[in-house]
């Protein structure tokens, strides 16, 4: 009888232990600091309900709410199985990731799907500011709505895991992060116009007590809601840029009509363009403009419910025509001319210092001189002559180099030329650095226009042993007075003044500098394109080109940490079943974020196969940063990015830099012969004639991709991957529905092919511009028949 007494003791024990354990908690529990902001129950294994709310919008990590609050959960397995609105009863560990409550090792008790109930809670800017006081958190977790805000950007641009921008409403300001997984990132955002917004708060906060660091983080582009007028859906662009005139093209939601306005203020005193007809794809003509002068633009797109207006845009014209548009390239090492399109043979072995000096003495007017590393004598030399010559010269460099070992810095001072350095005036030069490479030659004068000079490229002007003019290094000069001027203004930014002296109160650099340079140029009949860190998120531009890309990329780089820019890179690799990648590093692999490791092959997310990549084995550093894109494919918009930046997080965060992206097949060329001699030095076996093929990576289900580029004024492509042996035809139609043109591939086997369209229907003749469709079809097939829209403008 004891034994039976005592069993049933232990049994009574054993469920009031389990119900303990069971006993579901609110969610509001979790949210209970200690004085240094850590959850009371960090650690514990606790129950709760509740009604998911996120699921995989941020990757891995879900949210769960209840009346009480709402939680972050973070496991992949409960993302990969729940949906929005979805009930369910979990088990789980309560953890903190910067501040952030987080539920991990997740065990599911009970999953019942259902039609999302949850209504966001309203709040202002000033709740999330006050979020955390005296260690209370009322909303983190929670789904909330902001209503009638503005946004400190045009543009949703996104690099690395996410970026966070500024809203502001009738209370305050505070924070929204946007995700990289989520389907806002790198979309137009509605900037100045009022709009409202749906996300959860979360939080991120380096330091305890974790009582900062708030941040509205939307789900999908239906948390953004547009509050009146046509949403615009495209940025800004302009094109057609003459010395005289422009076009300035964007795209709305729906149809609207068109407003312009510019001026060469932002108060934009020029003049007005009103079109009342309504259209979705708007492109406005302004003429009667002067030669390399900058210009402001700000749209607006109207229909019955209002009017949203763009942020502002900087331009720039066509220099005049008296200016030459010539572009010299410059390498220190050797280069392979059998690459060589005849007559293009590129400048290989150069003395770069050399050239540098030549440019000086050239010089009659002005020389602005912004550069990192400085210390070689004949250069410094030549600068003080020119200076002894009358020539208005500036000098920015870096804080830190000068007290480490640019002697040469010190003589130039001496000499009684003005210069600063990147801690002038209220900056700070502790946590970056001034990284430019680039000077500007008689671009301050406006008697001549042909002697106007922007020098820049991968070059330290030192000759310590394997650094320097010792290392395998780039320059490019181009002779151009609209893209002189954009390099003057951002000096000027620096400088804190368009005069010889510099103002302390107005400088700026790094972090504190703004986007206030135009982008894009005509230099003879070549697209340019040039970017300044941090400001400009000149890594969103390289992944730009990388994303155009249809057959290759070589590369050459110093320093490559970004992720966001290989995964671009990965994208290419795997979907494009002939695409191939060669690059050389730098043989220093010391971070453990080099993506040398994963593009070799090795390490955390190794490719798979692996790139053509190489580390380099000459003599000096490998201190390049360039890419070629397409250099073998003259009609496929051949690219060189090019310039002082390292695809790294602290150039397109913090460091001053500068970064030029060359549409042209001839510069290409000559960087595909630099590029062969240092790949082959560094074990590279391909000869490089061409792409070779490697084994495609064809998806299993029939695709219909989106044509390229697009929208398009001459020549675009299609591309159809076909998994299985297949009858396949593509149809062009028209907004009417009317068959435009037909692509009869017949009877298929698996692979990848493409469409070229020039815009001819049938017949051969050329159509209107406008919106047209094409769609896939894949004789009984269902699954195949895919459309997609595309947009000409002849």
């Amino acid at each position: 009888m004891l034994k039976k007494i005592v069993f049933l003791l232990f049994f009574i024990s054993g469920i009031f232990l389990t119900l303990t354990f069971a006993q579901t908690k609110n969610i509001n529990k979790l949210h209970e600091n200690d004085a240094s902001g850590v959850p009371i129950l960090l650690d514990q294994i606790v129950t709760i309900t509740g009604e998911v709310t996120v699921t995989n919008q941020f990757g891995v990590i879900a949210h769960l709410q209840d009346p009480t609050g709402g939680v972050a959960v973070y496991d992949a397995n409960f993302v990969s199985v729940v949906s929005i609105g979805d009930h369910v009863k979990i088990s789980g560990k309560v953890t903190q990731y910067y501040g952030l409550t987080e539920l991990k090792d997740v065990t599911i008790l009970n999953h019942v799907p259902r039609t999302p109930t949850i209504e966001p809670q309203l709040i202002t800017c000033f709740n999330i500011r006050i979020e955390g006081n005296y260690g209370i958190e009322n909303l983190e977790g929670e789904l909330i709505r902001i209503n009638n805000v503005t946004v400190n950007t045009d543009n949703w641009n996104v690099s690395g895991s996410g970026t966070n921008y500024t809203l502001t409403d009738a209370a305050g300001s505070c924070e929204i992060r946007i995700d990289k997984d989520t389907d806002i990132a790198n979309t137009v955002a509605p900037d100045t116009s009022k709009f409202d917004v749906i996300g959860v708060l979360s939080q991120f906060d380096y330091d305890s007590p974790f009582t900062d660091g708030y941040q509205l983080m939307p789900r999908f582009n239906e948390d953004i809601i547009w509050l009146s007028g046509p949403q615009l859906i495209t940025k800004l662009e302009e094109k057609n840029i003459t010395p005289n005139s422009m076009t300035i093209a964007w795209e709305t939601a729906t149809e609207a009509s068109s407003i312009v306005m510019y001026g060469e203020t932002d108060d934009y005193e020029i003049n007005t363009i009103q079109i009342n007809d309504a259209v979705t794809n708007h492109e406005v003509q302004l003429s009667g403009l002067m030669p390399a002068t900058v210009y402001h633009v700000k749209v607006g797109s109207g229909d019955n419910s209002g009017t949203n207006y763009s942020s502002d845009l900087v331009v720039i014209t066509g220099s005049d025509p008296s200016s030459t548009g010539e572009i010299n390239v410059y390498f220190s090492k050797s280069v392979d001319h059998a690459l060589a399109v005849s007559g293009n043979e590129a400048h290989g072995g150069q003395n770069l210092a050399q050239k540098f000096i030549d440019r000086v003495n050239a010089a009659k007017y002005s020389i602005d001189v912004c550069w990192y590393s400085w210390d070689i004598e004949s250069v410094t030399d030549a600068l003080i002559d020119a200076y002894n010559r009358r020539l208005r010269i500036r000098f920015i460099y870096d804080a830190h180099e000068e007290t480490n070992y640019q002697y040469q810095v010190t003589r130039l001072k001496q000499a009684g030329i003005n210069l600063i350095d990147d801690a002038f005036g209220n900056n700070d030069a502790r946590k970056k650095i001034q990284h430019n490479k680039f000077a500007i030659f008689d671009a301050r004068d406006e008697t001549s226009f042909s002697d106007d000079w922007v020098w820049t490229g991968s070059l330290n002007m030192t000759n310590y042993t394997n650094y320097g003019i010792n290392a395998a290094q780039n320059v490019i000069e181009i002779q151009d007075q609209a893209l002189a001027k954009a390099y003057t203004i951002e000096f000027n930014e620096m400088w804190g003044s368009a005069e010889n002296a510099p103002d302390a109160a107005l400088s700026l650099f790094g972090f504190n500098k703004t986007d206030n340079t135009p982008h894009k140029f005509i230099i003879s009949d070549k697209p340019v394109e040039l970017y300044f860190c941090p400001s400009d998120r000149a890594t969103s531009k390289i992944i730009d080109a990388v994303q155009s890309a249809n057959k290759e990329i070589y590369f050459c780089v110093f320093a490559f940490t970004r992720i966001d820019l290989e995964q671009a890179m990965h994208e290419r690799f795997t979907t494009l079943g002939t695409f191939q990648i060669r690059g050389v590093f730098d043989n220093d692999r010391d971070s453990l974020y080099n993506r040398w490791y994963p593009l070799h092959g090795s390490g955390d997310y190794a490719w798979d196969p692996p790139a053509d990549v190489w580390l380099e084995k000459e003599s000096g550093i490998l201190h390049h940063k360039y890419m070629i894109i397409d250099a073998h494919r003259p009609t496929s918009d051949p690219i060189v990015i090019t310039g002082c930046q390292n695809w790294s997080t602290s150039a397109e965060t913090k460091n001053d830099e500068n970064t030029l992206i060359i549409h042209d097949h001839a510069i290409a060329n000559q960087y595909l012969q630099e590029f062969a001699n240092r790949y082959h030095a560094a074990g590279g076996s391909s000869d490089l004639t061409d792409v070779e093929l490697k084994s495609p990576a064809f998806p299993n289900t029939f695709k219909l991709k989106q044509n390229y580029p697009n929208p398009f004024n001459n020549r675009t492509t299609i591309e159809i991957f076909v998994p299985i042996n297949s009858y396949v035809n593509l149809t062009i139609f028209n907004l009417m529905g009317e068959e435009v043109r037909a692509f009869d591939f017949g009877y298929c086997q698996p692979g990848q092919f493409k469409i070229n369209w020039d815009g001819s229907n049938n017949t051969g003749q050329i159509v209107a511009g406008g919106i047209y469709f094409y769609r896939l079809n894949v004789v009984k097939s269902e699954q195949a028949v895919q459309i997609r829209k595309m947009i000409y403008l002849p």
